[in-house]
């Protein structure tokens, strides 16, 4: 029974020390302590009163008036090519009351669908000079016209003053051997139809191949044939003429790659300036006139034509390009 009193008395003295009064502390002391808790403690946010009338706990309700929860109906848009920024622009406007901004979206909305309807784009007319100007000759069309000046010049120089003396009586030629031997040779291939490639008179009595090139002599024969209507005496007057021509014109038509050579290497005023001093050089047309029916203006021809796109395909090369 000794642990039975010794318990009962410790419950007494705690609940006489529990029953006495805490000693007041100064009011100074006091003061301090609650400035330093107001302090260090944070701000706790103010509990609203609930009345006492209001029971927390939802009434009860029978299963006879439950109200059934609606889906939520989802927008889709009738038109798949609609984006995502038209949709969003929808759900703005159900939110947003105000009407000024009601109308400057759809004002916005109205001008995007005008922008994407295709506008009616009326097909220009045909007009057949704004066509020409776009063209090459169209925007070079002055150079043109003076070197075709420059051509016609060039072939009156050559041909006016030797026509007459080499057509009143027969036909008369004055590149000595040389052109006797080509109007042999175009004769030939006039009346056969071959070419003169062997001849027994070269070499005499062994003979040799004939060797003047074939492009100038059935340049004349070809040439002769095709304007042989137009003159009474057939194809020999008219493969005489072209013969005769034949040099003159080949001459007068150098000018064109001597112009383009130039212009490449200097520019277009030199180009202009070149073929001009060709067409009433002396030198050049004493080897080119009329009655001097040879293949020396041909081949000068080629050769000039050769030099311009022999210097064209060197500025290809540093260019790194293919001709």
């Amino acid at each position: 029974m000794k642990w039975l009193k010794k318990d009962s008395s410790e419950d007494v003295q705690e609940t006489i020390a529990e029953s006495q009064p805490e000693p007041e502390q100064p009011i100074e002391q006091v003061q301090s302590t609650e400035q330093a808790e107001v302090e260090n403690s944070e701000p706790e946010a103010l509990e609203q009163p609930v009345a006492d009338s209001i029971e927390s706990e939802p009434m009860p309700v029978s299963p006879e008036e439950e109200i059934p929860e609606e889906p939520l109906e989802v927008f889709e848009p009738e038109d798949e090519n609609i984006d995502e920024s038209d949709s969003l622009e929808f759900k703005e406007d159900e939110t947003v009351d105000t009407i000024p901004e009601k109308t400057a979206r759809r004002s916005r909305r109205r001008n995007r669908m005008e922008e994407d309807v295709p506008k009616e784009t009326k097909k220009p007319g045909f007009n057949p000079v704004s066509m020409f100007t776009k063209t090459w000759i169209g925007k070079n069309w002055k150079v043109m016209a003076i070197l075709v000046f420059i051509f016609c010049l060039a072939l009156f120089v050559r041909s006016y003053y030797g026509l007459t003396p080499a057509t009143e009586d027969g036909f008369i030629l004055s590149g000595g051997s040389d052109s006797y031997y080509h109007n042999y040779v175009i004769d030939y291939a006039s009346d056969t139809g071959d070419h003169h490639f062997w001849d027994d008179m070269l070499n005499y009595p062994v003979g040799t191949r004939n060797p003047r090139p074939p492009l100038y002599d059935w340049s004349v024969t070809l040439g002769g044939l095709a304007l042989s209507p137009f003159f009474e005496d057939g194809q020999y007057e008219a493969t005489f003429y072209v013969f005769l021509f034949s040099t003159a014109f080949w001459g007068a038509l150098t000018i064109f790659p001597t112009y383009f050579l130039a212009k490449e290497a200097f520019g277009k005023k030199t180009g202009l300036i070149a073929a001009f001093l060709l067409a009433t050089l002396p030198g050049h047309i004493q080897r080119s006139v009329l009655t001097n029916a040879d293949h020396d203006a041909m081949a000068l021809f080629f050769i000039v034509t050769s030099f311009f796109f022999f210097l064209k395909a060197l500025k290809l090369m540093e260019q790194k390009e293919w001709v």
